[in-house]
C-alpha cells in the first residue's frame, strides 16, 4: 500500500533506552498493521533539536501517531516543539 502522508516531529529531549523501546514496540505494531512502512529520517543537524520524519498510509494513521507519540512523551514530562502532517 502506498504511503500518502508524513509526520514531522521536532524535539530537544532524549528518551531513555526503556522509553525509546516503548516507541519501537508501538512502531513495530503499526508497521505490522500497515499504518506505516517503517520509513524514518532522523535529522540531528540542528542540535540540540532533532527532527524525525515518518511515512503513513493516510491522514488518520498520521494523526493517530501524532496523538499517541505526543501523549507517550508527555507522561515523561516532554513535549514536542513542533508536530506537523504533510503530503508525501
Amino acid at each position: 500500500m502506498a504511503m500518502t502522508k508524513k509526520t514531522i516531529n521536532s524535539y530537544s529531549f532524549v528518551l531513555t533506552a526503556e522509553q525509546a523501546a516503548g516507541v519501537g514496540t508501538k512502531l513495530d505494531e503499526l508497521t505490522r498493521d500497515g499504518a506505516t512502512d517503517g520509513y524514518v529520517l532522523r535529522d540531528d543537524s540542528q542540535a540540540p533539536t532533532t527532527t524525525v520524519t515518518r511515512h503513513w498510509v493516510d491522514e488518520d494513521a498520521a494523526a493517530a501517531w501524532q496523538a499517541w507519540i505526543g501523549n507517550y512523551v508527555a507522561q515523561y514530562g516532554y513535549t514536542y516543539s513542533a508536530q506537523t502532517i504533510e503530503n508525501i
